[in-house]
């Protein structure tokens, strides 16, 4: 693993840590202008929405989560993450695998 790849596994890890602590100002801070969040059952939201929604709905509270399996493939300008995740909030625990671009 190379040392880009190594960087964006520590901006994982650092990202869901900024979600389990609430800080919100600092997870909006590392996130792109064309960022978008698709969630498991379809919903799309833009980066507005999904800070709207993660600063204003107590049901999006998550008191952990962790990622997994990590792997990187590099292209030319972006990484794809890859990897499982498990997320403990107020309306559950859930085990999903993930990809992040």
């Amino acid at each position: 693993m190379g040392h880009n790849a190594q960087s964006v596994i520590d901006t994982e890890h650092s990202r869901r840590k900024a979600i389990e602590n609430g800080d919100f100002d600092d997870l909006e801070a590392m996130t792109a202008d064309q960022f978008h969040y698709a969630h498991i059952n379809g919903l799309v939201e833009t980066r507005e929405e999904y800070f709207t929604r993660l600063r204003g709905d107590a049901t999006t509270v998550i008191s952990s989560t962790s990622a997994s399996d990590l792997s990187v493939t590099q292209r030319d300008g972006y990484a794809l993450l890859t990897g499982k995740s498990v997320i403990v909030a107020a309306t559950g625990e859930f085990r999903t695998l993930f990809l992040s671009v």
